[in-house]
Parts: C-alpha cells; structure tokens; sequence
C-alpha cells in the first residue's frame, strides 16, 4: 500500500532529507508506554487531524512548534540548526497484528531559530473503506533525542462520522485546536460534494467539575442534552459559507438525521490558559470544601480570594506560590490533553492529572487507557482504568471506572494540597 510523506510549503521550508517506505514487524501497541505524552518534562507536543478526502485516500495534518526543537550550530558555522524526523505506522488493529502501511521522513530547519514560529504540513494514506485502523505517528527531535508518540483510530466505517469533515480556518487552512474563538468564521468542508446542506444543532457547555474516583457508578452516568438552537449550512461543491460560532458550547454538525457528525468546541475565552478570575476559581473544587469552593464562586474579587485560600491551605507565602504555580500548570496542560465536549481540567483524566500528577505508565488498549503511578507492583501502586465512552461529540471522552476503594488514596492526595 503506497502513502506519501510530504512537508506542506505554507509558511515555511523545510528540507526534506529521506523518505522511507516499507512494512515491518512492531511490538503490540497495548505494551507500550505512552507516558511521554502525558509528561510535563517532555518539550514536544504535536497536533493531528484526520480527513477522509475520498473513500481511499485520507489526509492526516499535523502541527507542531518551531521553538520546542533543540537547535544546536553547525560545524565551522554560526547557522543553529534543528533535525527531527516524522513516521508514522498504520495497523489493522490496537494489537499490531499487521502492519499495512509504513513511512518516515526526516527535516532540517535553520530557518526559524529562536522564533515562536509553528509549521503545518500532512501527509496522505490509502485506508480502505469500511473498517478501522489504528495510526501510530511519531514525531522524534533528533537533537535531543526525544519523541512523542501519539496513537489515532482511522474509522472509515461511515461517511458521517467526523473524519469525513474538516473545518477551514479564516487564512484557509485547517483548523488545528480543539476550542475555537468566538469572534472568527469558519467554513465546514464535507468530502462528499453532492451534500447541499448541513444541520448544526447547539448544545450548551459542560460545566460541572469530575466527581472524585471513589465515587462508585458515576463513570457510567450519560447525560442527556437537548439542543437550544437549530440551523442549516448550505453547501457549495463540499464547502460552507464563513460562520460565526458565536455561543459557547458545543455545535454538532451532520448531513442527516444520524447523531453521528463533527463537532466544533467553544469553551472559555482564552482557553487552554488559565487567564480569567473564573478559570482561577473553577478548578480548585477539586481540593476545596464545598464551604470553601461556595464562597470562591460567590467572591466579587476571585483572584484575591483564590491567593488568600492558597496562603490559608499552604502556611507561607512561598508554599502558596509554589503550589498554585503547580497546580495551575497542571490545569493548563489538563485543558491542553484531555478536552473532550468539555474543557480538560473538568474530565475524568483531567481531575487525575491536576490532583496526582502525570503518570508514572501509560497503556492503551482498544478502548481502555490504565495509567499507573508507582512502580508495575508494589504495594505503593496505585493504577486507574479510564474506558472510552460512546459519545457522539468527540473520541476522547475517556470515563474512570470508579470504585470505593480509592478514599484513602484521595484523601491521602487532597491531604497534600492542603498542608
């Protein structure tokens, strides 16, 4: 099965140095450790977006940030360079029985050294329709000798699932963050062209915060939304006229009267930082009474009231600081891993992130996700199983299986943010 690898010109050039394409064994997927993705020492992070152009060929995007690449200077120059390689291995399943497809190229770049610049490009496969296939991509800084390793289902079960829509940003291009501005049009491509119109259906946010883990049943709870508003996208050859997605929450996009369909997030301004009073309060219901997190919501001046409870949980102002700038971090990296059809920070993964930490391990397996802090055995480790659930607005919606017996490694974690 031929692909190419290719290194889209649109802001800036990249050299192309090897493409490589061939098939090889590799181990299953389910034992290998994706904690790099999860880890707040690893400098690298990717963004990816999978498009069905056709029933064959399939288009995955990819981002990434110019400054997270190590440059290190050229022999007898003054030229920094940076040298990372991007491949990716396509699967019949999660287990790896069969690798169908592989490929990897390798880029240069000196152009954009110590500048905040970021670079788009895709590359394409052929998935045969009808099935679904596992994607791992790996994006490797050869400098300094780090990776991340991101692993994606391929569905070409339907044509209305959400990998057959695209949306297209104002300068034309894909549309590569999970929330979009409220102040921006956008257009919906479909890559059937003889649909003519869309249905949109807008669902409010989702704003109550995770319950905690020893919380029995609550992973199982689905919630039931009605739409508030209802609207019809005409159609022109596959592509929308601009819109303006100008209410926070959820806009559930489909070509008939099936749940399934594409999704456009609108969380908090600002997002996934936390810049606001409220998106300072909100997430510290994870470690605060519910007197105190009452009293949070209601205050006139958050800010204050949070750096006040802050110096009243931690003792000193430098334990105060530190823990906040932890804290923070964690919801801020939360937000940017784990938004589902809600902001990260209020996810099941996100409220064990921002409370535990990352994870020590973590394993995928179809449609579950373990993460385990400590050693594999041992008495002090502790693992919690997330399971995917069937939810019509996004894949990343992972629920814990929740269970008595974490109170006392709760309480022993909500302990530590309190001392």
């Amino acid at each position: 099965m031929m692909s190419r690898l290719i290194n889209n010109k649109i802001a800036f050039t990249l050299s192309l140095l090897t493409l490589v394409i061939g098939c090889s064994t590799y181990k299953n997927l389910d034992k290998e450790d994706l904690s790099q993705l999860y880890s707040l020492d690893n400098s690298l992070t990717a963004k990816y977006k999978v498009y069905h152009e056709d029933s064959v060929k399939t288009i995955v995007y990819y981002q990434f940030n110019f400054s997270e690449f190590k440059y290190i200077p050229k022999k007898d120059s003054s030229v920094f360079y940076a040298k990372y390689q991007l491949k990716y291995q396509l699967f019949t399943d999660f287990k790896a029985t069969q690798l169908i497809d592989s490929a990897s190229v390798i880029f240069i770049d000196s152009m954009n050294y110590k500048k905040n610049n970021s670079s788009l490009g895709y590359f394409e496969i052929e998935v045969p329709k009808h099935a679904k296939y596992t994607l791992r991509i790996e994006l490797q800084d050869l400098n300094a000798k780090s990776e991340i390793v991101t692993i994606i289902e391929i569905d070409k079960t339907t044509k209305q699932n959400r990998q057959n829509f695209l949306l297209i940003a104002a300068d034309n291009l894909p549309e590569m963050n999970p929330s979009i501005s409220k102040k921006t049009p956008y257009r919906i491509t479909h890559n059937n062209k003889t649909v003519k119109q869309l249905t949109v259906r807008h669902y409010g946010s989702f704003l109550k915060p995770a319950e905690p883990p020893m919380n029995d049943g609550e992973a199982k709870k689905t919630t039931k939304l009605k739409a508030d508003t209802t609207f019809v996208l005409n159609l022109n050859d596959g592509l929308s006229e601009p819109v303006l997605f100008n209410k926070q929450g959820i806009y559930h996009i489909t070509i008939d009267s099936s749940s399934i369909g594409y999704s456009v997030m609108v969380f908090t301004e600002g997002y996934p930082w936390v810049s606001t009073p409220m998106q300072m309060a909100a997430p510290m219901r994870y470690i605060t009474s519910n007197q105190e997190y009452a009293e949070l919501i209601k205050s006139e001046d958050k800010t204050k009231s949070v750096g006040e409870l802050w110096l009243k949980l931690s003792g000193t102002q430098a334990r105060a600081d530190a823990m906040f700038q932890i804290y923070f971090n964690r919801v801020q990296e939360a937000n940017m891993l784990f938004n589902s059809d809600r902001e990260g920070w209020l996810t099941d993964r996100g409220m064990i992130f921002i409370v535990f930490g990352p994870p020590d391990k973590v394993f995928r397996n179809n449609y579950i996700e373990t993460w385990i802090y400590g050693g594999l055995s041992g008495r002090n480790t502790i693992s919690f199983n997330f399971y995917q659930g069937e939810n019509p607005f996004t894949e990343n919606d992972y629920r814990l299986d929740r269970t008595p017996s974490y109170i006392n490694i709760w309480n022993s974690a909500i302990e530590f943010w309190r001392r």
